[in-house]
């Protein structure tokens, strides 16, 4: 689809709003919400989705899958992202550039199944994802934001199972984990000016390196590791002008 203004796609029946794929370049919003209810294979949009808008970006399925695929958006000036399934919101990777604020959210699962890239160098939006289940995002991440970088997971899984990287926030928060699961399961390297917190209410916040880098935000580590091991397993290196 090539329209020099909005392209909107809905459905209100249990089929898969886009059934193969789907491929807009749009001077306005892209919006395309519906699909299957629970964990049918209907989906938003089924299949990979490659997104050029030049307004927002809205893919939403409040009863099930938003993409059983790949999600790419090579430009947008905000985006939203909502499932709520015990599948993942998003199948596999996300690749998404806005120059506004970045929302995933997934009530009952996973929010990315794979790998999760926000470049926003240029803005100011937040960048806020949230699940549950396994893991809120589960092949890792790599986030450029000026904004306010947040990741939960609202269950017991890991916030992040694997590498976290965030570049030029204005603050950075992730929160996840349990017992035996850390908040992130990979090495974690910050750059932000505001504070940067990470929790594990019930255990390790990471099994692997945390690394601060030419920040002036306070840095702030949390957990419950009754047993005497390491909230960050890997050490720690850190650099910036705030509070530790």
């Amino acid at each position: 689809i090539t329209s020099k203004g909005a392209v909107e796609i809905k459905s209100n029946d249990a089929k898969n709003v886009v059934g193969n794929g789907l491929s807009v370049n749009a001077g306005g919003a892209v919006t395309v919400t519906g699909g299957g209810a629970d964990d049918a294979a209907a989906a938003a949009i089924k299949g990979d989705a490659n997104i050029t808008a030049g307004g927002g970006v809205n893919v939403s399925n409040p009863y099930g899958i938003a993409v059983d695929g790949n999600l790419t958006i090579d430009s947008s000036t905000g985006v939203t992202v909502v499932g709520n399934t015990q599948k993942n919101a998003v199948r596999y990777a996300a690749n998404i550039t806005s120059s506004g604020a970045v929302n995933i959210s997934n009530d009952r699962g996973i929010a990315v199944g794979g790998k999760l890239t926000v470049k926003n160098a240029s803005g100011t939006g937040d960048v806020t994802v949230t699940g549950t289940g396994n893991a809120t995002l589960n092949n890792g991440a790599d986030i450029t934001s000026r904004g306010a970088v947040s990741i939960t997971n609202t269950g017991s899984g890991l916030a992040v199972d694997g590498k976290l990287t965030v570049y030029n926030s204005g603050s950075v928060k992730v929160s996840g984990g349990n017992a035996s699961a850390p908040a992130v399961s990979g090495d974690i390297t910050l750059t932000s000016t505001g504070k940067m917190e990470l929790s594990n209410p019930k255990g390790q916040v990471t099994n692997k390196k945390l690394t601060v880098k030419n920040s002036t935000g306070e840095v702030s580590v949390t957990g419950n590791k009754s047993d005497g091991s390491a909230l960050v397993q890997g050490g720690a290196s850190i650099d910036t002008t705030g509070a530790v």
